[in-house]
């Protein structure tokens, strides 16, 4: 179900309410999409500690010792 919005809706006078009407009525939806795209794991028995499976960055200071 959709409807287009006019010009005016959107930059006219009340138009960031009318935004933000929208958006809070599509967070129910986005919720739910959300859950089946990228659904918790309530069930995992991890003990990885912080949970990050991102390896630290460790060329941070590289780009600075080519500059000296």
């Amino acid at each position: 179900m959709g409807r287009k919005l006019t010009d005016d809706e959107i930059v006219g006078v009340g138009g960031l309410e009318r935004v933000g009407e929208l958006v809070a009525n599509m967070v129910p939806f986005i919720t739910y999409l959300n859950s089946i795209a990228m659904p918790d794991d309530d069930t995992s028995d991890s003990s990885d500690g912080d949970g990050s499976d991102a390896e630290p960055d460790n060329d941070s200071g590289a780009a600075e010792d080519d500059e000296a």
